[in-house]
């Protein structure tokens, strides 16, 4: 993990500092998508009840929670107010939840224009892999069909060998942050057997993935929006970009 607080990029700063500052302009944009992309109601939030078994199990025992929510799914803003009500953990498990597909399939080219700005890296990769998570969060009517399901995230690689994770959806696993060295992220989070993955699609390929997993989602409709648009902002749009008064309070959250 890194420091938390502001500052300038200069050579003078690690280089995981200067990551950190290069992709600070990617939180608006993910920020913007996570607030209109789809809005439940919640309830509540349970622990999950231990007499039903669920369907799988992840590794490392994680404490799993059930969602209740008091609507079904609609469009809209998702700081509902019954989500603000939550303690900050609940909040950002319930915003990411199911997101990681959806941030790599739409935000892999705006990350790769962002930090190869800066003369030291080498590659953006996006990876799969099981994780092992600290916590799982599951909708109410998926009790006791629950599933383990792969981990998408990013690997950005410096030109020094230095290595580094972006997972801004780790939040829904109870990670605690969403830039690591990866050598920490791998082992506290990735199991031993991860099967890992590197995606690498030519735009064929791309289509074909995006017809396999992205299109069964309700709101696969606003992915290809969403990526269609950023795909044609320059960088300079891009960095332009600034968060609502009310995306304020996601952003703190997160502690971009």
């Amino acid at each position: 993990m890194f420091p938390r607080t502001p500052f300038q990029v200069s050579s003078a700063l690690s280089s995981g500092e200067r990551l950190r500052e290069a992709l600070r302009p990617l939180f608006p944009l993910w920020i913007g998508f996570l607030l209109h992309s789809r809005f439940w109601e919640v309830d509540s939030v349970r622990r999950r009840p231990a007499h039903i078994p669920a369907k799988e199990q992840y590794e490392g025992n994680p404490i799993a929670y059930i969602i209740h929510r008091s609507t079904p799914f609609s469009w809209g803003n998702a700081l509902s107010p019954g989500i603000r009500s939550l303690p900050k953990r609940h909040c950002l498990a319930i915003l990411t939840n199911n997101t990681c597909v959806c941030f790599c399939f739409i935000f892999f080219e705006v990350v790769r224009r962002l930090v190869h700005e800066l003369p030291d890296v080498k590659s953006v990769q996006w990876k799969s892999a099981f994780v092992k998570p600290r916590s799982v969060y599951h909708w109410d009517e998926d009790l006791g069909r629950e599933r383990c399901v792969r981990h998408e995230f990013l690997i950005i690689t410096m030109a020094n060998g230095q290595q580094f994770v972006l997972d801004p959806t780790g939040y829904q696993f109870g990670f605690p942050g969403w830039l690591y060295k990866k050598s920490d992220y791998y082992s506290s989070f990735i199991t031993v057997h991860a099967d890992e993955q590197t995606r690498s699609f030519s735009s064929e390929r791309l289509q074909n993935f995006y017809n396999a997993v992205i299109k069964r989602y309700s709101y696969d409709r606003n992915v290809r929006q969403w990526r269609k648009l950023l795909s044609g902002q320059s960088l300079e749009q891009l960095k332009a970009c600034r968060v609502s008064e009310e995306a304020e309070y996601l952003q703190e959250l997160m502690e971009f």
